[in-house]
């Protein structure tokens, strides 16, 4: 399961838990147009336009040079071991979830999502000490986010259906529900905003985060 896209999966699941096709509104019909009073044409007689002045040419030497591709800004601070640390952490995490993606193929999106949680929660376990103060707040609130969300998750019975068709009759016998799939978009959303501001606190030191974010899907 794609970190980074577990978020928009809960969303879907919740969306059509709840989705209900509304009814098309009544076309109303077309009101009369009221006749246009024409008024005699007059004709008229333009003067003739002015030829346009050629454009002066520039000279080659007063032409402004293209301008350079963008380049990745470079790391302007150093996170020190502990950054380091963070990065590898992260990375076996990433490399756990790469193969619980591959193991998982083919099993329905709730399965998939529950059984990537015990790797998940060791997100909680990893340290954050001596990081710059910055990256390691950044860190943290992905912590808080990604905790937040899969406790909602894991409160979501295993034999959720992911057939929308079959969807309604469960919620209905489990209506405890809508208010953990009601919050996930609001939580999911709230986790992608932390791994944002993870990956703008990594580029200062020059930390790559992507491989974890992109775990199970890699770009």
């Amino acid at each position: 399961m794609q970190i980074r896209t577990l978020a928009g999966v809960a969303a879907v699941i919740a969306l059509a838990s709840c989705e209900k096709p509304a009814a098309p509104a009544p076309s109303a019909p077309p009101a009369p147009a009221p006749a246009a009073e024409t008024a005699p044409a007059v004709p008229v007689t333009p003067p003739p336009a002015a030829a346009p002045a050629p454009p002066a040419p520039v000279p080659a030497e007063t032409q402004a040079p293209a301008a350079p591709p963008a380049e990745t800004p470079a790391a302007t601070a150093d996170a020190g071991p502990a950054g380091q640390k963070l990065l590898t952490d992260l990375n076996a995490l990433a490399d756990e979830l790469t193969k619980h993606a591959e193991a998982s193929k083919g099993q329905d999106q709730m399965t998939s999502m529950k059984g990537a949680l015990p790797i998940m929660k060791k997100l909680s376990e990893v340290k954050t000490q001596d990081l710059p103060a910055d990256l390691d707040a950044a860190f943290k609130t992905v912590q808080t986010s990604a905790g937040d969300f899969l406790a909602d998750i894991e409160k979501i019975p295993a034999d959720m259906p992911s057939d929308q068709a079959a969807m309604g009759e469960w919620i209905g016998k489990h209506p405890e529900v809508m208010t953990i799939l009601t919050g996930l978009a609001a939580k999911g959303q709230a986790m992608q905003d932390s791994q944002k501001g993870l990956e703008e606190a990594g580029a200062k030191y020059g930390l790559d985060f992507s491989k974890f974010f992109n775990a199970g899907n890699p770009q």
